[in-house]
């Protein structure tokens, strides 16, 4: 769909008030052993665990195919994952497609 570009001059529109919860506000996001195997190459992710904190950065570097994209689209739900376990906030998250939504991602 076509929307209007606001360069010079006109203000953009509002934007919604988004009200933020608790849960929502990340504190601890943890992977452990998350796995991918794409089916038609048998290639893929086994085993990677990660923690991100509050307030820390983290890089993700890697050789080209080394599976960082993969692993990213694994943690948000974009590829389905084969094993392992996603936690925010030290709760399960069972789906998530659904959860990695705004504003818990962007």
């Amino acid at each position: 769909m076509h929307k209007p570009l606001y360069f010079r001059g006109a203000e953009p529109p509002a934007l919604p008030f988004l009200v933020t919860r608790s849960e929502s506000r990340l504190e601890s996001l943890e992977a452990s052993d998350l796995t991918y195997r794409y089916p038609d190459t048998g290639r893929g992710i086994d085993g990677i665990s990660l923690r991100l904190t509050r307030g820390s950065v983290t890089v993700i570097t890697g050789r080209i195919g080394s599976g960082k994209t993969t692993f990213l689209q694994v943690l948000l739900g974009l590829l389905p994952k084969d094993g392992g376990e996603i936690h925010w906030n030290g709760e399960c998250v069972a789906d998530p497609a659904t959860f990695f939504v705004p504003p818990r991602s962007a």
